[in-house]
This record gives C-alpha cells, sequence and structure tokens, in this order.
C-alpha cells in the first residue's frame, strides 16, 4: 500500500475562449498545504534545487529542463506554494479571488494557473496577415489590452523559446505585480551540457533571476517507481511477484521514447483493459504488458534506421559488440534469478588508427546497452585525455567526478597522453587516473567508459604504456577492441552514403572513379580512413559549385545531380595537394 501519494502526478491542462481571447491554463486539482507541498518536494531529488530556492517573499522564478512534464509539475508546485501561504479571510475570498470579468462572463483562476507562451509578449517582429486580421478582430470586439492584463492578481506562467527585447521587457514590467513564472524547455540537440549552462546563464542574466534547474528523473528512479506504485494503488492493484518495477520502467523509457508520468498512466491503464480477470487477480503479470513487445519508440527506430545506412566496414567489430553485449545481457539475467554471475566492468579499449569509426561504434553500443536495460543513461561526451586535467592544484578529480556524475557514456581519447605526462612528472596526469580508478570502481556497470587510441593488435603501442602506467586501469579494462583501416570499397561506400544522405545523385561511374582514388590513398602517410572520404565528397561539393556557377539556369535536378568532371577535378586537386605540387593557393575547401 502506498504510504504518501503525490497530489501532484500527470499535469492537467485545459483552456477556454474568453472574449474570443483563449485562455490556457494548468490545474491544481486541489488545495495543497505548505507542509504538503514542501512534503512532495522532499520525496523528488530531481526537485532539490526548486524546494531550495521557494521563497514566501520571492516573486519570480526562472525554470529549465528537459522534460515538459517536469517543468509544469514544478509550475504547480511554485503555484501551490504560493497559494497556501496567502492568507485569505473567509469574508473576503469571494473579493480577492482571480477574476476575469466581461459583460457577466467570468474565470475563477482560484484553481488554474493561467499559462501563456514567451511570443505572446513579442513585439519586435512585423505583423503578417494574420496578426493585422487578429488585430483587427479584437479591436472589433473592443478588447484592449490581453486576457493576462486584465487580471493581475493571478499568478502566471511564461513558456520560454527564445529571448528577446520585447519579451524581456514585458516581463519586466509584469513583475513585482504578480507570481511570475517562466520555464525554458532544453531541445534534445548537440549542444553540449557547458553550452546549455551558459545558455541558461545568459538567460538569467537578462531577466536578473538565478536559473533553477528542474532535472528529469531515471525512468527506474524511486521516484518513478513510486509513481508506478500510486498508480496501481489506485485502481487496486499491484505487480505479480515476476514483474519488477525497475525492469517495467526501463521497458515502457525504451519503447515509448519517455516514462513520464503521464506515460505511465497510459501504460497502466491499457495494460488493465488489456488484461482478463484482472477483477479476481488484483496483480498485473508480465503477459499483461505484452502489448509494448509490439509498441516501438518512433525516434528510437528512426535512429536506429538511420545509423545502420551509416555503418560501414567493421563487420569483425560488430560482432564483437554484438558478443559482448550478449555476455553482459546474460549475467543480468543469472543476476534477477539469483544465480552467481561475473562482475563485469562496461570499460574497453577501442584501439585503430584516426577515422576507423570508433566515435560512431561507441554511440551504437550504447543504444544496444540501453536497449538491453545495461546502461539506462546515454549522454555521450567525447573528450580528450587531457582535457581531464584541472587548471589549478585540487581541481582535477572534482572534474573528472562531475563528468561520470553528468554522462553516462565517456569516450576519452588520446588516453596515453596521461602517460606521457606521468612519465614526464605531471601531477595532473596522476591526478586524472587516480580519479578514474576511482570512478571507474564506484560506476563500473552503470557507465559506459571506452579509452580510444592509436593501436596494433600484438604490436607495443602508445596505448599499451598508456596501461602500463596505471595497472588500476588496465584492470578495468574488460575488453579491447581493435579497428581495422578502411579497404578501397568500403571507402567509396561511405563517400556515397555521405553525399546520398545530403540528397546529391551520383554518376553511375562514380564508385569506380573513387575507389581507384581509395586503392592509392590506403596505406599512404597520414592515411585518414573516413575523414578521406569525407575530404573527398566535400571537394565535390566545391567543385559542383564551381561548375553550376557558369551555368545559365538551376532547377531542382542540376542542384542533386553530380558529375563525373566534378569528382575528377576533386580528385586531381586532393591528389596535388597531397604529393605536394599544388601551383594553386587559397583552395577553397574542407579539411
Amino acid at each position: 500500500m502506498v504510504r504518501k501519494s503525490f497530489r501532484l502526478l500527470c499535469p492537467r491542462e485545459g483552456n477556454e475562449v474568453w472574449m474570443q481571447q483563449k485562455v490556457s491554463y494548468l490545474e491544481y486539482g486541489g488545495e495543497m498545504t505548505t507542509e504538503e507541498v514542501l512534503g512532495e518536494l522532499a520525496r523528488q531529488p530531481h526537485l532539490a534545487q526548486l524546494r531550495k530556492e521557494l521563497d514566501p517573499d520571492r516573486r519570480f522564478y526562472l525554470l529549465y529542463g528537459a522534460s515538459e512534464e517536469q517543468l509544469k509539475l514544478a509550475c504547480l508546485y511554485i503555484g501551490a506554494y504560493h497559494r497556501s501561504l496567502a492568507e485569505l479571510e473567509d469574508d473576503d475570498e469571494e473579493e480577492d479571488r482571480p477574476l476575469l470579468f466581461s459583460d457577466g462572463d467570468q474565470m475563477d483562476f482560484t484553481w488554474r494557473l493561467p499559462v501563456i507562451d514567451a511570443d505572446q509578449l513579442d513585439n519586435d517582429e512585423e505583423e503578417d496577415a494574420f496578426s493585422v486580421f487578429h488585430y483587427q478582430q479584437v479591436r472589433a470586439q473592443d478588447v484592449k489590452e490581453p486576457w493576462w492584463q486584465l487580471c493581475r492578481q493571478a499568478p502566471l506562467c511564461v513558456r520560454i523559446d527564445y529571448i528577446s527585447k520585447s519579451i524581456v521587457s514585458s516581463i519586466e514590467s509584469m513583475r513585482g505585480e504578480r507570481l511570475l513564472i517562466c520555464w525554458y524547455l532544453e531541445r534534445q540537440d548537440n549542444m553540449s551540457a557547458e553550452r546549455r549552462r551558459a545558455h541558461m546563464e545568459e538567460m538569467g542574466f537578462l531577466l536578473e533571476s538565478h536559473p533553477i534547474c528542474v532535472e528529469t528523473p531515471a525512468p527506474d528512479a524511486p521516484y518513478k517507481q513510486q509513481v508506478l506504485e500510486q498508480l496501481l494503488w489506485e485502481r487496486g492493484l499491484r505487480l505479480s511477484r515476476g514483474l519488477k518495477p525497475a525492469e517495467l520502467l526501463r521497458r515502457i523509457q525504451h519503447v515509448r521514447g519517455d516514462a513520464e508520468n503521464t506515460t505511465l498512466h497510459k501504460a497502466v491503464s491499457y495494460a488493465v483493459c488489456a488484461a482478463a480477470d484482472i477483477g479476481k487477480r488484483k496483480t498485473l503479470r508480465p503477459q499483461d504488458f505484452a502489448f509494448l513487445s509490439s509498441m516501438q519508440c518512433r525516434e528510437r527506430r528512426q535512429w536506429e534506421e538511420d545509423t545502420e545506412h551509416q555503418m560501414v566496414g567493421q563487420d569483425r567489430v560488430r560482432r564483437q559488440l554484438e558478443s559482448i553485449v550478449q555476455q553482459m545481457t546474460m549475467q543480468k539475467r543469472r543476476q534477477e534469478f539469483g544465480l552467481p554471475r561475473d562482475k563485469l566492468h562496461y570499460c574497453m579499449a577501442f584501439l585503430g588508427a584516426p577515422g576507423t569509426g570508433k566515435t560512431t561504434w561507441a554511440k551504437w553500443l550504447g543504444a544496444q546497452m540501453e536497449t538491453a536495460g545495461l546502461l539506462h543513461k546515454t549522454e555521450m561526451l567525447s573528450i580528450s585525455a587531457v582535457q581531464l586535467k584541472g587548471e589549478y592544484v585540487g581541481h582535477t578529480a572534482p572534474k573528472v567526478h562531475k563528468l561520470f556524475q553528468e554522462y553516462g557514456i565517456l569516450l576519452i581519447d588520446e588516453a596515453y597522453a596521461l602517460a606521457d605526462g606521468v612519465r614526464g612528472g605531471d601531477s595532473y596526469s596522476s591526478e586524472v587516473l587516480a580519479q578514474l580508478c576511482v570512478e571507474l570502481e564506484e560506476h563500473g556497470e552503470d557507465r559506459l567508459v571506452i579509452f580510444c587510441g592509436y593501436g596494433e593488435k600484438g604490436r607495443y603501442s602508445p596505448m599499451e604504456a598508456f596501461f602500463e602506467s596505471n595497472p588500476g586501469i588496465r584492470s578495468r579494462v574488460g575488453f579491447q577492441i581493435f579497428f581495422e583501416d578502411f579497404q578501397p570499397e568500403e571507402l567509396a561506400q561511405v563517400y556515397r552514403v555521405i553525399l546520398e544522405e545530403g540528397r546529391y545523385r551520383l554518376p553511375e561511374e562514380a564508385n569506380r572513379q573513387v575507389a581507384a582514388y581509395f586503392e592509392q590513398r590506403v596505406g599512404s602517410p597520414a592515411f585518414g580512413n573516413c575523414r578521406e572520404a569525407r575530404n573527398l565528397a566535400d571537394r565535390t561539393k566545391v567543385h559542383m559549385a564551381r561548375r553550376l556557377a557558369q551555368a545559365q539556369h538551376l532547377d531542382r535536378e542540376s542542384l542533386c545531380q553530380v558529375e563525373s568532371e566534378d569528382i575528377r577535378g576533386a580528385i586531381e586537386e586532393l591528389r596535388a595537394e597531397t604529393c605536394g605540387t599544388s601551383g594553386t593557393k587559397g583552395i577553397i575547401g574542407f579539411r
């Protein structure tokens, strides 16, 4: 039985039309005392910063996070907290309610938290036909102000997608007169964690408020398990002994792409609908969630399809990594059945020349481990080993520790540079290696750590020196994977994949042309493997652009079709540069 349930679980949204203006809001769902609000927040570690920042005198909050659901719940907690502090006398309750009035129509915000988009505050953009029509329509109804300005007692949430001078000015004008909560949803793009923090610091600087991070709980976090338990308890149900909450949550995350409370609510509801004799059993069994097997996360499937298209060559590496995942999965299953299991370290060494696909295969491996339930945090950081060193004495260990807290996959390139530093008496390198041993021991089976560097099977290499410099590192590297150089035919295929992804079409003779070029390049000094294919593709586009610059007419077909002369010109130019005989200066290209 659930000891303490969450009053705020799934944010409920609604909207109404008032005087031809759409009014959106979140619903509190009931009154909460200050103690209830703080009590619920205390049981949610991902909202720890929010609980710390709550202040009775504070009237402005700036939130950011990667989960829209958690941001909405944070807004509701803030609203409920401040609402619980408002001491309204019974006689004045009706008078003090935040209401919208107009010709007998009214909207009560007592149990609602109004929400608007920041672009509704932005007047910097030029009016288009729609905005002119909207202005005329509003003017015809004689509504001179937007609805949120007509009800200044009500708190207000503002969704921010971008910042402009007009938005900042509008927000500043509303501060102090009401409780104002602004929140920014971080997009899932290629922006690094450092850049995200800098972006939010800039936003906080402009709005003169310290931004509050609303973290996204892991799918199998204790909070999520409590949510799942509550959803079952509310229906008088529980999970059968053979169905573990954490495993079910991870499965929902994998199939649906998230483990939001709303998603969990739908999953439980659907399982109840699909289950037979649920009234008698009062339990949900693994087969009641069999519908998850027939579903696929659209984003994950698309990523896998795109990745498979790019995975050219390295068939032996694929077989090795698949075997490793299978071995890890078997040991995990043995543990679940109470059998002895081998302790595995999710730490590997990827050895090979530059451009052999080590980073791409690291991402692929992370996705496979996540699918198998072996890895639940898959944010990836590729970093040079020397970047792990701190800026001053005592800074290195906390820096390394922080990276292990923020990322689920760490790709440490040129790891042998640390061994060179140790031999040269560099204390920073020694501190990095010592802290790595600590983190690898603590996160041996919840972080994927890959040391990358040049190495050949059966031959002494700089990476061997790295392992020798610290026996603790070597003992934790469970697998060494060797990446071979690409063959000419494989590089020709990579070249084609790169261009076809950009919707370029190649002539029939393209494969023969580029394969012959790569035949000469393989084994030459400074051979770059896949980087050679990337360079040739980029230079092909340069020559294509030169040719099209002389054309009288351009259409969609001509902008997609690569000609043999483009490829030939790119090959000749790169060959001349490689041989050092090019007399052309200032060549435009990509290196």
